[in-house]
């Protein structure tokens, strides 16, 4: 359950009712030394709950909640301009079904350094999920303080960050119930501050690291970035199928482990769950490109050993794979600005240009160097080699600059062509007005001549 709960500073003043209710008060210690404090006031005929919450700015948010875990619980979260029922290990969920009244007194400490939340929740000690048992002398409470960047909205159903920090304590609601309206506790210190009364101390602390949304990220990088266009580059250098295959089922491997990742992830935000976001309705599609991708380049192959002819998947499979790994590229700014990290576009885009830039040298300098070489036949092994003119014999053909006649006068002859294109001479002693016949040359071609008279 969320209920809007804003901290803005202008909002801060005295309280218009300075009365003390009674209350019990928790109060945690972080690692720095600053505190966390919850102190409660229960009304018997009206079911209201008022509290005071405050915790260090320095936490993205602020949470507590009634219960003994996150599931079913009836949740007061904060943030900078907030708070909510959960439904199991995973981003609250804002509701409108309570009605919650927030003290001109909330908002943030002069020095920016503290959320603080005065507000009364009309009718919650009964919920859908749950109630609390204004009897019980050991009420079970959790509480968490968010991580990373802070959250800044003003929206009741804004996304918050996975908790840094969590745990558990109980509380005496006899001695914070009331028979009257109830109120917003005042502080119960003869200096003015909160300290522990009626509650326990603080168990189950647990520091929590958030990995999954790192991770997916560096997966489907590394995959997007680097494999399959090192793949794709393989393939133009080394001009090796295997090593080009390999390649990419490797990437076909790990970006398959990112988007597991990512339908892990997507389960913990109300933002995510629905998949209609840009970057998941993407990602779902480059998921069934890659199955097709990969469905092709196989059977491509076995067709190609077989009738060693190109097939239509490899002209598919051919235009396919640049298009995908362009796609993702673009699909990784896509994820970094729904995950609330815009700022890791800078880098990111820098690095697809750096390693596009290098990739694309390699191809042009490979490009450029095979232009220098020309394959010509091997005059004795029929192989082929690399190198200048082409040459027969051991020796490439030299003009007819030969002398011909007197000393000094050479007369030029041209390049003569092979005698098997030559007509042969006429049989001997062919007259004019002879009947002619055909003779076929060595060279295969049917000529008239004349035959000769026999004697």
């Amino acid at each position: 359950l969320f209920f809007s709960i804003p901290t803005d500073a202008q909002q801060l003043g005295r309280r218009a009712n300075d009365t003390n209710h009674t209350s019990s008060t928790f109060v945690y210690s972080d690692a720095s030394g600053l505190n966390l404090t919850f102190a409660l006031n229960a009304a018997t005929s009206t079911g209201n709950l008022c509290f005071h919450m405050s915790a260090p700015a320095a936490y993205s948010w602020v949470g507590v909640g009634i219960g003994k875990q996150m599931r079913d619980s009836l949740m007061f979260i904060a943030y900078t301009d907030s708070s909510g029922h959960a439904t199991g290990n995973s981003e609250p969920t804002y509701t409108t079904s309570k009605n919650l009244t927030v003290e001109t007194s909330s908002g943030m400490a002069d020095d920016q350094s503290t959320y603080v939340i005065d507000a009364c929740c009309h009718n919650c000690t009964t919920w859908s999920h749950g109630s609390l048992d204004l009897k019980s002398k050991i009420a079970p409470f959790i509480f968490a303080l968010g991580g990373g960047y802070a959250t800044v909205s003003n929206s009741p159903a804004a996304s918050i960050e996975r908790h840094e920090v969590f745990g558990s304590f109980t509380m005496d609601m006899q001695q914070a119930t009331s028979d009257g309206a109830g109120g917003v506790p005042q502080p119960n210190a003869p200096n003015g501050t909160y300290v522990t009364s009626g509650a326990s101390l603080a168990t189950g602390l647990k520091q929590d690291n958030n990995y999954g949304p790192p991770l997916h990220a560096l997966v489907m990088c590394l995959a997007f970035v680097l494999v399959f266009p090192l793949g794709a580059l393989l393939l133009r250098v080394l001009e090796s199928v295997k090593w080009h295959a390999g390649v990419q089922i490797i990437g076909f491997i790990i970006a398959f482990i990112g988007v597991a990742s990512g339908i892990y992830i997507a389960t913990m935000y109300n933002k995510s769950k629905s998949y209609s976001s840009a970057h998941q309705i993407l990602g779902l599609l480059l998921t069934m490109a890659l199955l097709v991708q990969l469905s092709f380049g196989i059977l491509h192959h076995r067709l190609y050993k077989k009738h060693q002819k190109p097939t239509v998947m490899s002209r598919i499979h051919k235009y396919l794979g640049p298009g995908i790994i362009l796609l993702g590229l673009v699909n990784g700014g896509l994820g970094f600005s729904f995950a609330n990290r815009s700022n890791r576009n800078v880098p990111y885009i820098i690095i697809v240009v750096l390693v596009a830039l290098v990739f694309a040298a390699i191809v042009f300098f490979k490009k450029r160097r095979g232009n220098r070489r020309v394959k010509v036949p091997h005059n004795e092994g029929g192989e082929f080699a690399y190198g200048g003119p082409q040459t027969y014999g051991g020796a490439a053909p030299q003009p007819y600059d030969a002398g011909y006649g007197r000393e000094g006068g050479a007369i030029p002859l041209s390049h003569m062509s092979s005698q098997a294109s030559m007509p042969p001479p006429p049989p001997y002693g062919a007259r004019a007005g002879s009947p002619p016949y055909m003779h076929e040359n060595g060279s295969g071609i049917s000529r008239e001549v004349t035959p000769r008279p026999m004697v």
